[in-house]
């Protein structure tokens, strides 16, 4: 047997002893001295179980998260320590390890099946793996044996409402609000999820009270707008946007959509307002410009519109077809028909299913070339007749070509 010596009296202790005396001063709370009595003993046994689960606890209290790791991973070896398997689990992700974290939560349960905390953390891990399938039966192990596991069943609704299994995540937000009715993250994802099953009333009470619980977190409104407007309820849109966007909460978003729906009443001044301001806020918003230039043109105000088309193309506007359409519309409202043709042909060119595209490249021909035009018209109804959105168009268009034809003929 190995003799210890403690303390300024050099007393003689056995390894028993001295142990003990550690785990006293351990919770005590005097960590120092326990850190020298454990010191010792792993001194002479540096791979003793119960030292060292003493001594990781001490390393991590201290933030010595590596070093903790590897005294658990001493202790882990006796099966009287078998928490140390799930200390090991939870510093090994922490640390960036997340197969030796499953390696050591799989070992914990099967000391304590069915461990509710063991399988919440195993399910976060397959999370952050990407591995929604397990994560979600280990959220469902950990719930099935502590239905209380708020995290659990909150983590569990949002894999279902990320992969489309509405009524799942409804059934789970549902027992979130059966412990705590006023969860407004429960409240909040219900909303979402039976705006998707399109329940769209008990959307918006689950939504509206959850504003209702929490005034000040702008994702509600925010969503109260974006459910108002897919309803063209726009007096609930506007009021939705206008009080997310005063709440600072995606504003650059909710300024967007305010110029929208400004817009879409006609209320051009309003909208162009908003349209600025999202411009203003987020200066790769190269779509607030596109419909910026729309309004422009509504107004007359070509010249302006053809400068927030060029602001849109600087900003490298995603939709090429619909920037190109864009543009010539406005030089054809300026009555440069040469301009306006150039760009219609790329816009058919980018995508030549579009059929207004080609009905507008044949009205920008008549302004200098009347062969080309009748040519296009030819072209367009060749591609458009048949199409129940186009059948006004087709008719214009042949009363074009058979005009456009008869003076061709007399020329």
């Amino acid at each position: 047997m190995v003799i210890f010596a403690y303390g300024a009296s050099a007393a003689v202790l056995s390894y028993d002893e001295l142990l003990a005396e550690a785990v006293v001063k351990y919770e005590e709370g005097d960590t120092v001295a326990a850190g020298e009595l454990l010191g010792q003993i792993i001194q002479e046994y540096p791979d003793d179980p119960a030292a060292n689960y003493y001594l990781a606890g001490i390393l991590n209290d201290r933030g010595l998260y590596e070093a903790a790791l590897d005294s658990y991973k001493k202790a882990a070896k006796s099966a009287e320590f078998s928490d140390a398997l799930f200390n090991v689990g939870y510093l090994s992700y922490e640390l960036g390890d997340p197969d030796t974290a499953l390696e050591y939560y799989d070992r914990y349960l099967e000391y304590r099946p069915g461990d509710s905390a063991a399988l919440y953390n195993k399910g976060i891990i397959y999370s952050s793996l990407g591995n929604d399938e397990y994560a979600a039966k280990c959220y469902e192990g950990a719930i099935d044996s502590d239905p209380y596991n708020v995290d659990a069943l909150h983590n569990l609704a949002v894999i279902y409402y990320d992969t489309y299994e509405y009524e799942r995540a409804v059934h789970y937000w549902n027992r979130l609000l059966e412990l705590d009715g006023e969860d407004v993250d429960a409240l909040y994802g219900r909303g979402l999820a039976l705006y998707e099953l399109d329940e769209y009333d008990d959307a918006i009470e689950s939504i509206t009270r959850g504003a209702e619980l929490a005034p000040d977190d702008g994702r509600f409104p925010y969503q109260l707008g974006n459910i108002h407007y897919s309803l063209n309820e726009l007096d609930g849109a506007l009021a939705g946007f206008a009080e997310a966007y005063r709440l600072d909460y995606a504003a650059d978003e909710d300024a967007y959509y305010l110029g929208f729906i400004y817009s879409d009443l006609h209320k051009y001044n309003l909208a162009l307002k908003y349209f600025a301001r999202a411009a203003e806020l987020n200066r790769n918003y190269a779509i607030v410009h596109v419909e910026m230039a729309r309004i422009y043109r509504a107004m007359g105000k070509n010249a302006s519109a053809l400068e927030e088309l060029r602001k849109a193309e600087e900003k490298n506007y995603a939709d090429e077809v619909e920037l190109a359409y864009e543009f010539g519309m406005t030089y054809k409202a300026l009555g440069l028909f040469e301009n306006a043709a150039d760009y219609f042909a790329d816009a058919v060119r980018l995508d030549g299913s579009l059929l207004e595209a080609h009905y507008r490249l044949a009205e920008a021909y008549e302004g200098f070339d009347e062969a080309k035009a009748l040519r296009q018209w030819r072209r367009y109804v060749e591609l458009a007749d048949g199409h129940p959105g186009e059948k006004y168009s087709v008719k214009e268009a042949r009363s074009r070509i058979a005009d456009l034809g008869s003076k061709d003929a007399r020329d």
